[in-house]
């Protein structure tokens, strides 16, 4: 059987028994979390619930007769606070997720605590999923940017697109 809430409470305690009067109740209301891979954090206190910032950016080119050409290089650039700052060119054919990442811990105006996955795009590209799990606890992030000045291939694309706000509830 399924149960469907609306409210979940989570509790933890210091005893491995569960009696212990140094127990920390928590609740958060499900339907405040969408996206594709919603994250949240609440606090030790149970106090603070915040949502991290998840922006992706997809690379893609127009494939013809099965193959695709996906070459050169692009830039990301991101904003934190006042600053902004530019990553040198990143490769886009073969691009992994750890390259991308050590790209974007590069820039000093960004946390190095940031996870970057991959998925298999569409049109011979791919999909970067970016959570920022410091700057983007609870605070809404300007969306990076992409230059595809030096990028190749036909109909050759990098898009960034933002799939949760950072956000305290």
């Amino acid at each position: 059987d399924v149960c469907s809430s609306d409210l979940y409470k989570v509790e933890w305690d210091t005893s491995p028994t569960f009696d212990s009067v140094n127990g920390k109740p928590i609740s958060f209301n499900h339907k405040l979390f969408s996206g594709t891979s919603p994250e949240v954090i609440v606090d030790s206190g149970g106090a603070t619930q915040v949502k991290k910032e998840i922006q992706t950016i997809t690379t893609s080119v127009t494939v013809f007769d099965g193959s695709a050409s996906l070459g050169g290089t692009f830039t990301i650039s991101a904003t934190a606070g006042t600053s902004t700052q530019t990553t040198s060119g990143i490769t886009a054919n073969g691009l992994s997720a750890a390259d991308l990442q050590a790209a974007l811990r590069g820039l000093s105006n960004i946390d190095d605590n940031l996870v970057v996955t991959r998925s298999t795009g569409s049109n011979g590209g791919f999909t970067y999923s970016v959570t920022f799990t410091t700057e983007g606890n609870g605070i809404d992030l300007p969306l990076m940017t992409a230059d595809t000045t030096l990028l190749t291939g036909t109909d050759a694309k990098v898009v960034v697109a933002e799939v949760q706000k950072g956000q305290s509830l």
